[in-house]
């Protein structure tokens, strides 16, 4: 029996950030409200109320313009220090190749630009997402004053 590798398609991804999420198109915050899971950071409950106009958010889209994942900051309103709270979604057919990684550095570098020196994350899923910002703050150790995961 000859074995046959499996081709799949080249996805290619153009990654870019913009300054509020509340400038962005109808159409495009649609398509963020699909790929957002609910959890206990209550980000998709945030984007509904209007909450997530301010954050600043960097997109993953496919040469059809179709958002394949998103990453956004926003200061945490319980903290005195300058913490901002870092939220990364990413659809999961791509989950496991990068993408989710790209967007974080993009959105962390954004973060360090505004003047912020931690960075909370509020995992929604078990155990991809609490794995995930471990890596990422294992990337960016030495970077940041102090990276906190929270549980849910």
């Amino acid at each position: 029996m000859e074995l046959f590798p499996l081709l799949l398609e080249a996805v290619s991804i153009e990654f870019k950030c913009h300054p509020r999420f509340g400038d962005l198109s109808p159409q495009d915050k649609k398509q963020i409200l699909k790929l957002t899971v609910s959890g206990k950071g209550g980000q998709r409950e945030a984007i509904k109320a209007g909450k997530a106009d301010k954050d600043r958010i960097c997109l993953a889209r496919d040469s059809k313009g179709t958002i394949l994942g998103w990453a956004s900051f926003n200061k945490d309103p319980g903290e005195t220090q300058r913490t901002a709270v870092i939220n990364v979604f990413v659809s999961s057919k791509l989950r496991g190749q990068g993408t989710g990684k790209k967007l974080f550095l993009m959105i962390f570098k954004e973060a360090q630009k505004a003047g912020f020196s931690r960075v909370s994350a509020f995992p929604t899923t078990k155990p991809g997402s609490v794995e995930f910002f471990q890596k990422m703050k294992k990337l960016v150790q030495g970077k940041i004053k102090k990276f906190t995961i929270f549980s849910f």
